[in-house]
């Protein structure tokens, strides 16, 4: 599984240009009918630019799915202070609702052209960057092939949550939803599920 890498500030800036001109096309038609050109038109930046960061349409729209997660996996990495582990990880897990309430118009077109099994497959991702940097260590009695099973349930619990928050309209607060995930998924459960089904896997 591969990892997520950062970029620097200037090609950040150039794929957040390019990420805006998406949203905006999507707002008038479907993502099917929305060339390169277009995009790179709309956003006042020549081909070169779209084909220095990304080799389709297809990779950046995989970029801005990523976008809706990049600050949860960045601070879910971040070590917390002992005391305050759990008020953290509830607040981690709020800021991912709040980026996807953020993003409602995008959100609406990943509803709309059934884009969900790209954002399971990226989720999958960045959660295994978390297992990978916070849980394995916490957990070592977690062998990789129950991993692999805690990854996938965590990347479904973590979308079925989101759809059905977007069906509903987002009417609970963030907050609310960012409590529950974090209950379904804390690290609690996951050493209780080690210890329970370790040896099995």
């Amino acid at each position: 599984m591969s990892e997520i890498k950062a970029p620097n500030r200037q090609v950040l800036r150039s794929k957040q240009m390019l990420q805006d001109s998406l949203f905006d096309l999507l707002q008038s038609k479907p993502y099917k009918r929305i060339s390169i050109s277009e995009i790179t038109d709309h956003a006042g930046l020549a081909r070169s630019t779209f084909y220095a960061h990304f080799e389709t349409k297809d990779d950046l729209l995989i970029y801005c799915v990523d976008d809706l997660f990049r600050d949860f996996s960045d601070k879910i990495t971040s070590k917390p202070d002992g005391d305050q582990e759990d008020a953290q990880a509830v607040q981690i897990a709020t800021s991912m609702f709040q980026k996807w309430a953020e993003q409602k118009v995008f959100i609406e077109h990943v509803e709309n052209n059934d884009f969900f099994d790209i954002v399971f497959n990226r989720l999958k991702i960045h959660h295994f960057e978390i297992y990978k940097n916070i849980i394995s260590p916490l957990a070592p009695q977690l062998n990789p092939a129950l991993a692999e099973y805690f990854i996938n349930f965590t990347s479904s619990a973590t979308v079925g949550l989101l759809r059905q928050w977007t069906k509903e309209k987002m009417r609970q607060p963030p907050e609310l939803m960012g409590n529950l995930l974090h209950e379904l998924t804390n690290p609690a459960t996951l050493k209780r599920i080690a210890n329970k089904f370790g040896s099995s896997f």
